[in-house]
């Protein structure tokens, strides 16, 4: 098994201090709209803003080519938070971990997920349309 500590398209990214903004599961991907934290390694760093604490990019996490998933829950079955600026979100990644080749386990407000698929995909900013 591999933390998403050793999987190397997290680099430079804390999974568990970024917060999930949306999901989608399409024909053939299953793909997050996540607000990533950025740490000072990541090319992407910038210092975060007056009165914030840690530098956030918006961005997808995507799973190409997905063979299964199993455990993800319905948006409309989760209760999202909202923030004082009336933003909402689902959470952060509780766990994330690579299995066995091929076959990713997280959870979080989402649901304890299990998806086989191609290796994920992190695209930040104007990257991630």
């Amino acid at each position: 098994m591999t933390d998403w500590t050793e999987i190397s398209v997290f680099d430079g990214l804390d999974l568990s201090e970024s917060f999930v903004l949306s999901w989608h599961l399409g024909k053939e991907n299953l793909c997050f709209e996540v607000e990533f934290m950025v740490c000072e390694s990541h090319p992407a760093y910038n210092p975060p803003p007056p009165g914030e604490w840690a530098c956030y990019e918006r961005g997808k996490l995507e799973f190409p080519n997905v063979i299964r998933v199993s455990g993800l829950r319905s948006m409309g079955s989760v209760q999202p938070a909202i923030d004082a600026n009336g933003e909402r979100d689902y959470g952060h990644f509780d766990t994330f971990a690579e299995v066995r080749s091929g076959e990713f386990k997280f959870a979080g407000d989402f649901g304890e997920v299990s998806v086989v698929s191609q290796n994920p995909m992190v695209k930040l900013g104007a990257n991630a349309t």
